[in-house]
Protein backbone atom coordinates (compact mmCIF):
# COMPACT_ATOMS: atom_id res chain seq x y z
CA UNK A 1 0.00 0.00 0.00
CA UNK A 2 1.72 3.25 -1.07
CA UNK A 3 0.62 5.61 1.85
CA UNK A 4 0.70 8.89 0.45
CA UNK A 5 -1.09 7.85 -2.40
CA UNK A 6 -3.88 5.60 -0.72
CA UNK A 7 -3.58 2.80 -3.07
CA UNK A 8 -2.34 -0.86 -3.92
CA UNK A 9 -0.47 -0.72 -6.78
CA UNK A 10 0.54 -4.02 -8.52
CA UNK A 11 2.64 -5.09 -11.38
CA UNK A 12 1.25 -6.22 -14.90
CA UNK A 13 2.42 -8.14 -17.77
CA UNK A 14 0.74 -8.11 -20.99
CA UNK A 15 2.47 -9.06 -23.89
CA UNK A 16 4.50 -6.41 -24.51
CA UNK A 17 3.36 -3.99 -22.74
CA UNK A 18 4.58 -3.57 -18.73
CA UNK A 19 3.00 -1.35 -16.46
CA UNK A 20 1.85 -0.62 -12.80
CA UNK A 21 -2.03 -1.01 -11.63
CA UNK A 22 -3.44 0.93 -9.35
CA UNK A 23 -6.56 0.45 -7.03
CA UNK A 24 -7.58 3.44 -4.72
CA UNK A 25 -8.56 2.31 -1.33
CA UNK A 26 -12.23 3.78 -1.77
CA UNK A 27 -12.42 0.92 -4.41
CA UNK A 28 -11.76 -1.57 -1.33
CA UNK A 29 -14.34 0.35 0.25
CA UNK A 30 -16.48 -2.26 -2.23
CA UNK A 31 -15.02 -5.16 -2.07
CA UNK A 32 -14.82 -5.06 2.12
CA UNK A 33 -16.88 -5.49 5.08
CA UNK A 34 -15.51 -3.24 7.38
CA UNK A 35 -13.10 0.13 6.92
CA UNK A 36 -10.58 -0.11 4.60
CA UNK A 37 -7.35 -0.17 6.49
CA UNK A 38 -3.92 -0.28 4.79
CA UNK A 39 -3.81 -4.15 5.97
CA UNK A 40 -7.49 -5.11 4.98
CA UNK A 41 -6.96 -3.47 1.78
CA UNK A 42 -3.59 -5.74 1.17
CA UNK A 43 -5.33 -8.73 2.31
CA UNK A 44 -8.44 -7.70 0.16
CA UNK A 45 -5.94 -7.47 -2.98
CA UNK A 46 -4.76 -11.01 -2.15
CA UNK A 47 -7.99 -12.46 -2.30
CA UNK A 48 -9.56 -10.50 -5.20
CA UNK A 49 -6.02 -10.76 -7.09
CA UNK A 50 -7.91 -12.79 -10.13
CA UNK A 51 -10.84 -10.65 -10.82
CA UNK A 52 -8.63 -7.26 -10.62
CA UNK A 53 -6.11 -8.99 -13.15
CA UNK A 54 -9.00 -9.23 -15.42
CA UNK A 55 -10.40 -5.97 -15.02
CA UNK A 56 -6.73 -4.77 -16.09
CA UNK A 57 -6.28 -6.43 -18.74
CA UNK A 58 -9.67 -5.74 -20.02
CA UNK A 59 -8.92 -2.02 -19.36
CA UNK A 60 -5.22 -2.69 -21.28
CA UNK A 61 -7.26 -3.74 -24.32
CA UNK A 62 -9.32 -1.03 -24.57
CA UNK A 63 -6.89 0.94 -24.06
CA UNK A 64 -8.06 2.72 -20.47
CA UNK A 65 -4.85 4.02 -19.63
CA UNK A 66 -3.91 6.78 -17.40
CA UNK A 67 -1.87 9.73 -18.55
CA UNK A 68 1.58 7.90 -17.13
CA UNK A 69 0.50 5.08 -19.74
CA UNK A 70 -0.60 2.69 -16.44
CA UNK A 71 -4.08 0.84 -15.32
CA UNK A 72 -5.88 2.73 -12.71
CA UNK A 73 -9.20 0.61 -11.53
CA UNK A 74 -12.23 2.06 -10.30
CA UNK A 75 -15.36 1.26 -8.70
CA UNK A 76 -17.16 2.16 -12.13
CA UNK A 77 -14.70 -0.91 -13.04
CA UNK A 78 -15.90 -3.10 -10.32
CA UNK A 79 -19.56 -2.70 -10.78
CA UNK A 80 -19.37 -3.04 -15.05
CA UNK A 81 -18.24 -6.89 -14.40
CA UNK A 82 -21.05 -7.49 -11.37
CA UNK A 83 -24.08 -5.80 -13.46
CA UNK A 84 -23.69 -6.22 -16.70
CA UNK A 85 -26.13 -4.28 -19.34
CA UNK A 86 -29.35 -5.98 -19.32
CA UNK A 87 -29.79 -6.63 -22.99
CA UNK A 88 -26.52 -9.14 -21.82
CA UNK A 89 -27.13 -9.78 -17.98
CA UNK A 90 -27.29 -13.84 -18.70
CA UNK A 91 -24.41 -14.93 -21.33
CA UNK A 92 -20.89 -15.00 -22.49
CA UNK A 93 -19.84 -12.02 -20.65
CA UNK A 94 -20.24 -13.62 -17.34
CA UNK A 95 -19.87 -17.01 -17.98
CA UNK A 96 -16.24 -15.77 -20.01
CA UNK A 97 -15.21 -14.12 -16.78
CA UNK A 98 -15.84 -16.96 -14.38
CA UNK A 99 -13.97 -19.75 -16.86
CA UNK A 100 -11.26 -16.88 -16.48
CA UNK A 101 -11.28 -17.33 -12.46
CA UNK A 102 -11.45 -21.31 -12.88
CA UNK A 103 -8.93 -21.14 -15.55
CA UNK A 104 -6.86 -19.32 -13.34
CA UNK A 105 -7.31 -22.34 -10.39
CA UNK A 106 -6.94 -25.10 -12.69
CA UNK A 107 -3.92 -24.13 -13.97
CA UNK A 108 -2.19 -23.69 -10.48
CA UNK A 109 -3.72 -27.48 -9.53
CA UNK A 110 -1.85 -28.53 -12.64
CA UNK A 111 1.33 -26.59 -12.38
CA UNK A 112 1.52 -27.40 -8.61
CA UNK A 113 0.08 -30.35 -7.27
CA UNK A 114 0.37 -30.21 -3.61
CA UNK A 115 -1.91 -27.31 -2.03
CA UNK A 116 -2.96 -26.23 1.29
CA UNK A 117 -5.93 -24.11 2.45
CA UNK A 118 -5.80 -20.99 5.09
CA UNK A 119 -9.11 -20.17 6.35
CA UNK A 120 -9.82 -16.83 7.01
CA UNK A 121 -11.51 -15.98 9.85
CA UNK A 122 -14.40 -13.07 9.86
CA UNK A 123 -12.06 -10.04 10.75
CA UNK A 124 -9.54 -10.68 7.78
CA UNK A 125 -6.21 -11.88 8.17
CA UNK A 126 -4.56 -8.36 8.72
CA UNK A 127 -0.66 -7.86 8.85
CA UNK A 128 -1.11 -11.66 9.34
CA UNK A 129 -0.96 -12.04 5.60
CA UNK A 130 1.52 -9.91 5.05
CA UNK A 131 3.63 -12.80 6.89
CA UNK A 132 2.29 -15.71 4.94
CA UNK A 133 3.54 -14.37 2.04
CA UNK A 134 6.78 -13.19 3.11
CA UNK A 135 7.47 -16.21 5.23
CA UNK A 136 6.90 -17.79 1.51
CA UNK A 137 9.50 -15.63 -0.24
CA UNK A 138 11.84 -15.97 2.16
CA UNK A 139 11.93 -19.24 2.25
CA UNK A 140 11.18 -21.10 -1.02
CA UNK A 141 11.69 -20.12 -4.85
CA UNK A 142 9.31 -17.44 -5.98
CA UNK A 143 8.27 -20.52 -8.66
CA UNK A 144 8.38 -22.98 -5.95
CA UNK A 145 4.73 -21.75 -5.04
CA UNK A 146 1.27 -19.74 -5.82
CA UNK A 147 -1.71 -18.69 -4.04
CA UNK A 148 -5.19 -17.99 -5.23
CA UNK A 149 -8.88 -17.68 -3.37
CA UNK A 150 -10.47 -20.81 -2.06
CA UNK A 151 -14.07 -20.16 -1.60
CA UNK A 152 -16.78 -22.88 -0.95
CA UNK A 153 -19.67 -22.25 -3.27
CA UNK A 154 -21.38 -19.53 -1.90
CA UNK A 155 -18.71 -17.99 0.60
CA UNK A 156 -16.91 -15.67 -1.32
CA UNK A 157 -13.17 -15.48 -0.23
CA UNK A 158 -13.35 -17.35 2.85
CA UNK A 159 -10.08 -19.06 2.20
CA UNK A 160 -6.83 -18.78 0.69
CA UNK A 161 -5.67 -21.50 -1.09
CA UNK A 162 -1.51 -21.96 -1.79
CA UNK A 163 0.22 -24.69 -4.11
CA UNK A 164 2.89 -25.83 -3.97
CA UNK A 165 5.44 -27.99 -6.62
CA UNK A 166 5.86 -31.13 -3.96
CA UNK A 167 5.09 -32.08 -0.45
CA UNK A 168 8.39 -31.60 1.07
CA UNK A 169 7.66 -27.53 0.38
CA UNK A 170 4.24 -27.78 1.58
CA UNK A 171 4.83 -29.35 4.80
CA UNK A 172 8.01 -27.14 5.37
CA UNK A 173 5.41 -24.00 5.18
CA UNK A 174 2.89 -26.08 7.60
CA UNK A 175 5.53 -26.31 9.91
CA UNK A 176 7.05 -22.70 10.02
Amino acid sequence: MEPERNTVEFGIGVGEYEGVVRVSRRVFQILLPQAPTPERCLEAYHLHRTRLELIAERKLRRRQLTGDGNVEITGHDLREREAPPASRRIGYRRVASMRAERRVVRDAKRRFPVHTRIVVPLEGLGSRLNQIFDRLNANFAADGWVSTPSSTRGVVNDALAVYFLDVTIAAAFVAC
